[in-house]
Formats: structure tokens, C-alpha cells, sequence
């Protein structure tokens, strides 16, 4: 007889929405949580400002509904994450981002998934609803957030719009999230230290989210800048900044091979735009490493 998940104590599951700015998406993400064949045990609703405001529109749209607002202590994804994870009473903590809609069957998926491979942390397949903008084609094309239609075991990173984690597991390791990653690369991080700790990861297409984003251009280069920030060491100094140079007119390169082979004519000048603004933000890192080296080299003298 095939177990039912919903009556299984070890499949409770809670939910967590990290609210980070004030657009109303975050209301249709409690919705689709609401609608999940697998009920949430409790939805977290976990808020870095305006935590009156959101708890009493949360209170009037939602009355009798097992939703809990936290507010946490200071700003940030990471943070936010681990406040999720510290609060959580089940053995399953799943996290959807304020911006996604989740798929009826999504959280169903997830669990059923990561049971049946013994997996710490699961990510589903995110889609993209918008991309009539250049600006949110671009993000469509260049910044998937998923690896494509097959499942797999133990992926590159999992992605944190939508995942699901084994508190009981990464608990027993002592895994957090890195509270330095204010607004991105946390997921990276943490899904690198699973797997340093032995455990395994993993991803289903089948757990669906929808992503309801839709911004400009400035900020869909900035997020790709943002994504690609910490892949390599920072540019502290000149030579490293050298190299980052190179590692952005690379990328900017690979954009414009790809969108030239597959004819997404209108992306070629976006993506030669691409390497002067990625440059430009990276000048500014390296300015901002430079004191802090310059800081330090004082300390050290003071202290000798």
C-alpha cells in the first residue's frame, strides 16, 4: 500500500518566504503554499523591514491560517535563511522566494524526491512567466535558474528560489547558511558545504516553481554581475582585478556566441554592453578591497 506523505510524521514539512522588498508578490506565494497537496506544517514568513505592516496585511488576508511572521536582526538572504532554519520544528524545511509561484504538486515532489535518494538538499526547476523585456529575456536566457529536464544527483549547487532541506541532516553537521551573502551566492555556498559534509543533493524537474520578476535593464545586469561576483577570489589587488577584467569580456563573449548561433539578435548589443558595465562594478570591488588591505598593513605596523 503506497504511504500517504501528508499523514507521515517524518514528511511534515514547513515553509519559508524570505520577504526582502516591498512588492506584493510574496502574497501569491503564500497562496500556491496554500494549495499544496502536501499541507505545510507552518509557513514562515521571515521579513528584514515593515514587520507591523506585513504581519497585519498577512493577518487580514490569511486569518485562521497557520502562518507565522519572523522578523529577523539584521538584512540579507543568508540570514534570513538561517533564521528560517533555527525556527524550523520539522524535520523538512522547504524555502520559496517571495517572487515564485509554486506548482500544486511542488512540495510533494521535493519530499518524495529526496526520500527516495536519502538526499539533505533538493531544488526544483524554476521557469520564467515574463521575458516580452529585453531585460527579463535576458534574465530568461542567460540566468536560468534550473538544469534542465532530468533529474539529478548531486548537482553543480542547489538553488535557493526553491529548495527543500533535511533540517535533521544538516543540523547533525552543523550547516548554515553564510550571513556575509546579503543578496546572493549563499545558495552556492551552502549547497558546497553539503556536500563537503558527505551528504548528497539533488534535483527534480518535477517540483515546478514560476517566476512572476519583471524589472529592468540596469538591474538584470547588476544580478548577473551580482551571481558572478564570488565565483573567483575578489580583486584585492591589481593583477587579481586584471583577471576578473578577463573573466567578464569572457562571459560577455560566451553571451554574445550564444545568442549569435541562436539568433537572439536583439541580446548581441546587451551583451557587449555587458562587459563595459561588469567592468565598471568590478573597479568598484577592487577600490573597496583596496582599504581594508591598506587598513590592515597599518594594524600590523602599529601592533610591531
Amino acid at each position: 500500500m503506497k504511504r500517504n506523505l501528508q499523514d507521515d510524521m517524518l514528511t511534515r514539512v514547513t515553509v519559508y518566504v524570505p520577504v526582502k522588498s516591498r512588492s506584493f508578490f510574496y502574497l501569491k506565494s503564500i497562496e500556491s503554499l496554500l494549495r499544496q497537496s502536501i499541507r505545510p506544517y507552518e509557513i514562515l514568513v521571515v521579513v528584514t523591514f515593515d514587520y507591523d505592516g506585513i504581519l497585519g496585511i498577512i493577518s487580514e488576508k490569511f486569518p485562521n491560517k497557520n502562518i507565522r511572521v519572523v522578523k529577523t536582526l539584521k538584512p540579507g538572504l543568508g540570514f534570513a535563511r538561517n533564521t528560517a532554519l533555527k525556527k524550523c520544528k520539522t524535520r523538512f524545511l522547504a524555502g520559496l522566494d517571495s517572487d515564485c509561484v509554486a506548482s500544486e504538486n511542488w512540495l510533494s515532489e521535493l519530499i518524495s524526491f529526496s526520500k527516495a535518494n536519502n538526499l539533505s538538499l533538493c531544488g526544483g526547476r524554476l521557469s520564467e512567466t515574463n521575458y516580452a523585456r529585453l531585460s527579463d529575456l535576458f534574465r530568461k536566457v542567460h540566468l536560468r535558474q534550473d538544469f534542465g529536464l532530468f533529474e539529478i544527483i548531486n548537482p553543480k549547487f542547489v538553488f535557493g528560489d526553491n529548495h527543500v532541506i533535511d533540517v535533521s541532516a544538516v543540523r547533525r553537521k552543523g550547516i548554515f547558511f553564510d550571513d556575509r551573502f546579503v543578496s546572493n551566492y549563499e545558495d552556492v555556498d551552502f549547497s558546497e558545504k553539503v556536500i563537503k559534509a558527505g551528504l548528497k543533493t539533488g534535483y527534480t524537474p518535477h517540483a515546478k516553481v514560476f517566476h512572476l520578476l519583471t524589472e529592468n535593464m540596469r538591474s538584470v545586469l547588476d544580478r548577473d554581475f551580482n551571481y558572478g561576483v564570488y565565483s573567483y577570489s575578489l580583486p584585492d589587488s591589481f593583477y587579481r582585478l586584471l583577471f576578473r577584467f578577463v573573466t567578464e569580456i569572457y562571459k560577455g563573449t560566451r553571451y554574445f556566441v550564444s545568442d549569435l548561433f541562436s539568433l537572439r539578435f536583439r541580446l548581441i548589443p546587451v551583451d557587449f554592453y555587458l562587459i563595459l558595465h561588469h567592468c565598471i562594478k568590478m573597479a568598484k570591488v577592487y577600490r573597496s578591497c583596496k582599504p581594508r588591505k591598506l587598513s590592515q598593513k597599518g594594524n600590523k605596523k602599529s601592533e610591531g
